[in-house]
């Protein structure tokens, strides 16, 4: 028999401890018409007024309420969450999300050109041995219907396009980036361009150069032809910090811009009709224009599902019904925070009362935040 009396355990530190925290959610309103429903801030409460009337319903989202100014938005929201996150190791991701023509894509941009300061700003700020830090992004596009071989019937789908490369004319949409699951890992994005920066001027330059092919491919957005309806984007940082124990850190920030949901025949508010259409948009029923065909947004579509079943408690959660789903399965009650920017636009009380809605439902989902750190070396001895 060996002798193994200098044999000893091999011990591996605990996990560091989880925090229970709830999805944050930023309000912001946007005027509407002459006719439109009226909102008042009283702290943490929001109460919004059918107009001519005296009814009032409030909303309470457990977090301070941002006045309607996309700055107020990004430094006293989102900035610190994220900086905050990069440097204690987690994963967080701002998503933005609401009606159109309501600032919702003015205030991501602006925030993702603040999270590159705020990344190399907490990176800077700490001593490790080695670090690194990549840049993605990419498009999630909506597909125009057409007829499916199997069922006959018109359906769309979901294509995703590396948006730090050139864009490819319509032949790239019937193909696109496809999302693996690593077992150890997670999913991403299999062949998708992840640039190194050394500095926070070569990020920003990426980011924009990511931000151009963005306004580039929703400037086509429906305009026939194979050019998509709907395009969804999001911008990822990944910083990786080696301590001298050989162990890593990693962290995630994840910037997503969601396109804004649009009444279904273009109803006007004040009516059943108008209920009618916000139940449908927050379905992801979208119609541009009235008498426009009606088609489904599979993104926005997944993601209310998700939300719902992690609102719901229930056991399985849909993450695969879409790609982003799946990317942002950390964000949405997995190990990260999260942070959800509503941008609400005053046309209807209805339309208005469903966004609210959607916002706290989303307030009420708890992710279990903890940090990224993986040690290759207990991983090997196990």
């Amino acid at each position: 028999a060996e002798d193994d009396s200098h044999w000893q355990p091999q011990v591996f530190s605990p996990p560091p401890m989880a925090r229970d925290e709830s999805i944050r959610v930023c309000v912001r309103c946007t005027p509407g018409r002459s006719q439109a429903p009226s909102v008042k801030l009283s702290g943490r409460t929001l109460e919004l007024t059918r107009p001519k009337t005296t009814l009032t319903k409030k909303f309470d989202f457990h977090q301070e309420l941002c006045p309607p100014s996309s700055g107020h938005v990004v430094d006293g929201f989102l900035s610190p969450a994220i900086r905050s996150a990069v440097s204690a190791g987690e994963h967080v991701a701002a998503m933005s999300f609401g009606a159109p023509k309501t600032g919702k894509t003015t205030t991501m941009g602006e925030a993702t050109r603040t999270a590159v300061s705020d990344v190399f700003a907490a990176v800077e700020g700490q001593h490790f041995a080695d670090r690194m830090v990549t840049v993605s992004a990419l498009m999630s596009a909506i597909t125009p219907p057409a007829q499916s071989h199997m069922t006959g019937r018109q359906v769309c789908h979901e294509v995703l396009l590396d948006a730090l490369l050139p864009h490819g004319g319509d032949a790239a949409y019937r193909g696109g980036l496809h999302v693996r699951e690593h077992p150890r890992t997670g999913f991403f994005v299999e062949g998708l361009t992840t640039v190194c920066v050394a500095s926070e001027a070569e990020a920003l330059e990426y980011v924009q150069h990511a931000m151009t092919n963005f306004e580039l491919e929703k400037q086509r957005c429906g305009g026939g032809g194979g050019a998509p309806l709907r395009v969804h984007t999001l911008v990822t940082f990944k910083v990786w910090r080696r301590k001298a124990d050989g162990s890593e850190v990693v962290s995630e920030v994840q910037l997503l811009d969601l396109a804004g949901w649009q009444r279904a025949g273009g109803s006007t508010g004040g009516t059943s009709k108008a209920a009618s259409s916000a139940e449908k948009a927050l379905k992801g029923k979208v119609g541009a224009a009235p008498g426009a065909a009606v088609f489904e947004d599979l993104v926005i579509k997944a993601i209310m599902r998700v939300c719902d079943s992690l609102e719901q408690k229930m056991s399985h959660i849909p993450y695969r019904d879409s790609k982003l789903t799946r990317l942002l399965c950390n964000a949405l009650g997995g190990r990260g925070s999260c942070l959800c920017a509503l941008h609400v636009g005053l046309d209807s009380f209805e339309e208005t009362e469903a966004m609210l809605q959607f916002g706290k439902r989303v307030s009420a989902i708890r992710n279990s935040v903890s940090p990224n750190s993986i040690n290759y070396g207990a991983l090997q001895a196990r």
